[in-house]
């Protein structure tokens, strides 16, 4: 308990659960109205979305979990989240994603990969990408990110995770085997 105590008094009163969730509603209700006004602004009125970043190829990858909810007629609903990039880099002993972007969204399936190209959209110059690379589990869902993609050139393709799984099951405990696949698809990356 000590440390505990210690802890907060540097970093200022403790807040109960109940304002932690006030601020979290109040944040939310914020950020959904400015989706709400951004994708009305564009996809009802025609406005142009600018982003400022250059790529000729971008990586959007997708996917989905189900989560349960409290207060509401369902109990449950799909999490989809979203990660756009445009290379990754070497940091140290690890790769960096560049230019990342992340997103998340309860919405319904059309209304979340709309609101993912407006963030696509919103942060590169889309008249400079060739090419969108859509990764993803294989879900139907996710290939509906590429009609918002009208002008680039579409590859899909399993994401890194899925893929890893996939290569795993088929190959079990060869470690020798596993390790030659792993090259060949860096490789192709």
């Amino acid at each position: 308990m000590g440390k505990r105590r210690g802890f907060w008094s540097k970093v200022g009163p403790q807040l109960s659960k109940q304002t932690i969730w006030s601020v979290v509603q109040h944040m939310g209700a914020r950020a959904v109205a400015a989706a709400d006004l951004r994708h009305e602004q564009v996809y009802e009125h025609g406005e142009v979305v600018a982003g400022q970043t250059r790529a000729a190829e971008i990586n959007v990858e997708a996917d989905g979990t189900f989560i349960a909810l409290q207060g509401s007629s369902q109990p449950r609903a799909e999490l989809k989240l979203f990660s756009a990039y445009d290379g990754r880099e070497q940091a140290g002993t690890k790769q960096r994603l560049v230019h990342r972007r992340l997103f998340a969204t309860l919405r319904p399936v059309q209304r979340a990969v709309e609101e993912m190209a407006l963030e696509v959209c919103g942060t590169w110059q889309m008249d400079g990408v060739k090419r969108v690379r859509i990764g993803g589990d294989g879900a139907a869902w996710v290939l509906e990110l590429a009609e918002q993609f009208p002008f680039s050139e579409i590859s899909y393709h399993l994401d890194r995770f899925h893929l890893h799984e996939h290569v795993q099951a088929a190959i079990g405990q060869d470690t020798e085997a596993y390790q030659a696949v792993a090259r060949g698809i860096a490789a192709l990356d």
